[in-house]
């Protein structure tokens, strides 16, 4: 139960954090292509953490804290206060996620450079982190190995870098899909369709 108080009482203060600096940031510097691929990133990475939490606490278990949360209201606030946060952004991830995706594509079809590189370095970077916290190469630096092993002695380190992983791998993979989404378009279709009923037809006028 505690564990999923933690991961719900979480969400707003990442919520919080990421809004303070990243949206705003986007929605005052960036073009709105990249502010509405921010939104549908960021929508997407806040649905994955969600995600993240049910899986780290188990799917029977957050079965039961919903029911208790439920049953529970307004006496047990312990309960279903976690569980009104966690459902008010899913509802927000999913929102987030669709209006901005929606909006996205109505520049799909034009492929930008910096918008491309942008999502590679953050899905570069969650690899790395994979390889270097669970996997690190024999031939890295030993003050390495020495603060890699003094980090995995504090029990919350591997949760926090696999949100941190989960985040950069889900945000970096939408913004990547948003700015390689062809334009699906039927033009050409349309104007062979239109040749085809308006050519002229030399036996028709005989």
């Amino acid at each position: 139960m505690f564990e999923m108080i933690a991961y719900a009482l979480l969400l707003p203060v990442a919520a919080l954090m990421d809004w303070h600096y990243w949206l705003r940031r986007a929605q005052t510097q960036g073009t709105p292509r990249e502010n509405e691929i921010a939104l549908a990133s960021h929508g997407a990475g806040f649905l994955a953490l969600c995600g993240l939490a049910v899986d780290r606490v188990g799917p029977t278990a957050f079965g039961e804290f919903l029911r208790n949360a439920v049953q529970g209201f307004p006496a047990e606030w312990m309960y279903w206060i976690p569980a009104l946060i966690f459902a008010g952004f899913v509802r927000i991830g999913a929102v987030w996620f669709l209006s901005g995706a929606n909006r996205s594509l109505t520049y799909a079809g034009f492929r930008d450079s910096r918008l491309l590189s942008r999502a590679i370095i953050k899905l570069g970077f969650g690899v790395f982190l994979v390889i270097a916290f669970w996997y690190p190469p024999a031939g890295w630096p030993p003050y390495f190995a020495a603060w890699l092993i003094l980090l995995r002695l504090f029990e919350y380190t591997g949760p926090v870098v696999v949100g941190l992983v989960v985040w950069l791998l889900v945000t970096g993979s939408v913004r990547l899909v948003l700015v390689l989404w062809q334009r699906r378009s039927r033009a050409r279709e349309l104007v062979a369709a239109d040749i085809a009923a308006n050519k002229f037809d030399w036996n028709r006028r005989r």
